[in-house]
């Protein structure tokens, strides 16, 4: 059986990827004179823990709120 989906944790995780990459390259690269080398490195770290900080939020959240799991299927396990 071939499936493939995107778990809500997943989705969640990836949007705080995106919006925190923009923001800390941004952010990096206007406010200090570094090579681009170290600031991809700063970004991309500050990116790790925004990640893995944001997931465990929002689990805790899903968890005391009591929200429940769901996927987005690209391609649905047959019945």
């Amino acid at each position: 059986m071939i499936e493939s989906y995107i778990s809500d944790e997943l989705l969640i995780e990836g949007i705080f990827g995106a919006c925190s990459w923009y923001i800390y390259w941004k952010l990096l690269r206007n406010k200090l004179d570094l090579h681009d080398f170290y600031e991809g490195f700063l970004a991309w770290t500050f990116l790790w823990y925004t990640r893995k900080f944001g997931i465990t939020l929002y689990k805790s959240l899903k968890k005391k709120y009591k929200w429940k799991d769901w996927n987005l299927y690209l391609i649905k396990p047959s019945k």
